[in-house]
C-alpha cells in the first residue's frame, strides 16, 4: 500500500471525532422494541451535522455533529403543562431549555424519544425536521 494512502487512512483516524457515549437502555418493554427501528432509520446527516459513532444506549440512539446531537428513544415519559408543546412537521414536542442547550422530547408518543441540541446550535428546527418522517414512521402515536 502507498505511504500516501496509509498516512491519510491514520489522519483520518486520528482526526475523527470519538465516540459518543449513551448511557441507558429503553425504558419499556415496547421501547426495547421501537427503537431499533427508529434509530436505524434516522438520516446519516442533520443538516449540516455528520453522524457519529454511538457508544452504549443498547441499540437506542444517535448522534451527529460536535458537539452531539443527541437522539435517546425510549426515554422515561414526562409531565407537559398544557399549551407548551410545539409541532414540527407533524411531531408534537416539549422542550426543556438550560444553560448548555434545549432538550426536546416526544409527545403523544408510545414510545418517547428525546433529542438534546447543544446551544451552540442556533437553528434547531432544521435539525430536529430530517427526524420527523423517521419519529411518524416507527414510533406509533400514544
Amino acid at each position: 500500500m502507498p505511504v500516501a494512502v496509509v498516512t491519510g487512512l491514520v489522519t483520518a483516524r486520528l482526526t475523527a471525532p470519538t465516540p459518543v457515549h449513551v448511557q441507558g437502555t429503553p425504558f419499556s418493554i415496547e421501547g426495547r422494541k421501537v427503537c431499533p427501528r427508529l434509530v436505524g432509520g434516522v438520516p446519516a446527516r442533520l443538516g449540516p451535522l455528520a453522524g457519529r459513532h454511538v457508544e452504549g444506549g443498547a441499540g437506542s440512539a444517535a448522534a451527529w455533529g460536535d458537539p452531539p446531537v443527541v437522539l435517546r428513544c425510549g426515554v422515561p415519559p414526562r409531565v407537559t403543562p398544557a399549551g407548551q408543546i410545539v409541532v414540527l412537521d407533524g411531531v408534537d414536542w416539549t422542550t426543556d431549555v438550560d444553560n448548555a442547550g434545549v432538550t426536546w422530547t416526544t409527545v403523544g408518543r408510545r414510545v418517547n424519544v428525546q433529542v438534546r441540541v447543544p446551544g451552540r446550535y442556533d437553528s434547531q428546527g432544521p435539525l430536529l425536521s430530517p427526524l420527523s418522517p423517521v419519529i411518524r414512521r416507527t414510533v406509533p402515536r400514544a
